[in-house]
């Protein structure tokens, strides 16, 4: 009898998932080489064309345009990171592995809740008028990371088709 509900539970736990386990581990990459754009690695391509808004956010700083550095934080995040056709956001969210967000953080978090926390803290320093240098770190700190990111995602060979699904909401039961 014991050993019925042992297999039993563990049939209940298989199908239900382990608890605190959120995530389905990536699946191996596909042979063959990374998926390209023009020749480049997908991912990586992408994550040039935010580093490069980053930099006009850093120029807009530099000269004095709040208002502009603003604006191209939006068109970075929206437009850039979170681009419908290389999602970085959603890519980064699905394969890549949990880390905290500074060294002081006792818990793991998605790899893209770390970035748009870094995304927020750029646009919070450009609304303060923070020093150019300060601005100049938390982007260079974000471009590392998602540079890095990218790396990772060409490495495990993610495609750009992600499937972009609504949230379904959970009916209480």
């Amino acid at each position: 009898m014991k050993a019925r509900l042992a297999l039993f539970l563990s049939g209940c736990l298989l199908l239900a998932g382990c608890p605190g386990c959120d995530e389905a581990p990536a699946p191996p990459p596909p042979p063959g080489p990374p998926p390209t754009v023009n020749g480049a690695p997908i991912w990586a391509t992408q994550a040039e064309v935010v580093a490069k808004k980053l930099e006009e956010l850093v120029a807009c700083v530099t000269s004095g345009d709040k208002e502009g550095a603003l604006k191209v934080h939006e068109s970075a995040y929206f437009e850039c990171y979170e681009n419908t056709d290389h999602n970085l956001e959603v890519a980064s969210q699905r394969f890549l592995p949990q880390e905290k967000l500074d060294e002081n953080d006792p818990k793991l978090h998605n790899v893209a809740v770390c970035r748009e926390e870094k995304f927020a803290e750029i646009k919070t320093a450009v609304k303060l008028g923070a020093p150019i240098e300060k601005v100049r770190g938390l982007v260079d700190e974000l471009e590392t990371k998602i540079r890095a990111d990218a790396k990772k995602l060409d490495e495990m060979k993610v495609t750009a088709e992600l499937k972009i699904e609504p949230a379904v909401e959970k009916k209480p039961r």
